[in-house]
């Protein structure tokens, strides 16, 4: 429904959002005037998931990739650097759209994957 291309990229692993992904999502719906019945069926796509909330070392990573990518200067947008962050905690591949977060990630020693079209997708997936 969401994300039907990524199907095989993330099938059978373990489903992993940021907390600031599920915002965005959420955020999306009410910017879109979502409907009861859409609503339902996003909340429904998104029990599939666990949800990384912010904790200490969470807030440290988040810090040191916004402070790298000012620094290299490629600014990532607060939203972008908690996902990258969020991947980089769990060591997990991030899976993105993003192409200026999934280039600044792999810098940063992550694992980025692509869909069968060699375009990036959206989600962690966990290893």
């Amino acid at each position: 429904m969401f994300a039907p291309r990524y199907v095989n990229i993330i099938r059978g692993a373990e489903l992993i959002v940021s907390f600031m992904t599920l915002a965005e999502m959420r955020q999306g719906a009410l910017d879109a005037n979502w409907g009861q019945r859409k609503w339902d069926l996003l909340e429904a796509y998104l029990a599939d998931f666990s949800v990384l909330n912010s904790d200490n070392l969470l807030c440290s990573t988040w810090a040191q990739v916004r402070n790298e990518s000012v620094r290299k200067g490629r600014e990532m947008s607060a939203a972008d650097a908690w996902i990258a962050a969020t991947a980089l905690v769990l060591s997990a591949p991030l899976v993105t759209n993003n192409a200026q977060a999934a280039r600044f990630f792999t810098e940063q020693g992550g694992i980025v994957s692509k869909d069968p079209l060699g375009r990036f997708c959206a989600m962690f997936r966990g290893i």
